[in-house]
Formats: C-alpha cells, structure tokens, sequence
C-alpha cells in the first residue's frame, strides 16, 4: 500500500491556481493602498511634500513656453475624449466577439475615474500656501490615460499588446 501526497485531480489543480490568484490579488492590492496612504502621507500633508509636488509640476525637462502645450494637451482629457475611446474599445469587443472582456473594461475605466474622483473629494489637503488647493493626488489626468490605455490592452488581439504598450 502507497502512501504519500493526495493525487492531483484537474479541478484541484484548478482550485489551488484560483486561491493564488486571489491571494496574489490580495497582495496588490493591500501593496496598492499601502502605497497610497503613504503617499498621501508623504506629499499631501506636509508642506515640505506639497513644495515637492507643486516644483514637480512645472519641472518637467522642457523649456518654461513649452508649458503652455502641456497644459493644452492635458486639457485633451475630457468626458469627449474619454467617451471616444470607450467606443472604440467596445468596437474591439464586438468585433472580436468579447462583449464580456469590453464590458469588463468599461467598468475599469469607469470605477477608476470614479474612485479617483471620490478620493480627491475625501483626502483632505491641508492648506500651506503651497500651489492650489485642490489636490494633485491622485491625478485624475493620469487615471483617465492610464485606464483607457489599460481598457485597451484587454480587449486587443495579443499580437498588437506589445505595440500598444509602446
């Protein structure tokens, strides 16, 4: 008689990488929130940190004319635009037949910039005489591109991810 492991059946096997996956999600994102308290800590309630935020804006490693095109290009993320790659993403998903996959990205792109938007009303900013007061974390800008940029990676063919990424 044999004794030793229990035997591996396919739907164990299936379980176990499910309960990673999990864990591995639980991970990111307790690392995710981690992060942000700290940034929050960090750059949004001390003055020396809101100076650091405020400098980084504006140090970009371009001439100070070249300002007025990064502001214009920011002012490119709108509810117009935004919609616009939505539709495009959804196109994709219909056309590839991943109506699930699009709808999923959607709702990525919508629970960020909602998110986003909750936590700039929520943090508070304590008022230094530093730069506005509206707060720069999280930057809704950068949610905006980020999740479009992501809500189109899931719905692409494989072989154009790479090119996507770039």
């Amino acid at each position: 008689m044999m004794t030793g492991a229990p035997r591996r059946t396919p739907a164990s096997g299936a379980r176990e990488r499910a309960l990673h996956a999990c864990r591995l999600a639980l991970v990111t994102a307790a690392l995710g929130v981690a992060t942000l308290v700290a940034a929050t800590v960090l750059v949004v309630w001390t003055k020396p940190g809101q100076r650091a935020d405020e400098r980084s804006r504006w140090s970009v490693a371009v001439p100070p004319e070249m300002r007025e095109t990064i502001v214009a290009w920011l002012g490119t993320v709108s509810v117009g635009s935004i919609v616009a790659v939505l539709l495009v993403v959804l196109a994709i998903g219909l056309v590839r037949r991943r109506l699930g996959l699009a709808v999923a990205a959607v709702v990525l792109v919508g629970g960020a910039n909602v998110t986003t938007q909750l936590l700039k009303e929520l943090i508070p900013r304590p008022a230094y005489g530093v730069g506005p007061l509206g707060n720069s974390l999280p930057s809704g800008h950068t949610t905006a591109w980020t999740s479009l940029g992501l809500a189109l990676l899931m719905v692409s063919p494989r072989p154009l991810r790479p090119l996507l990424v770039l």
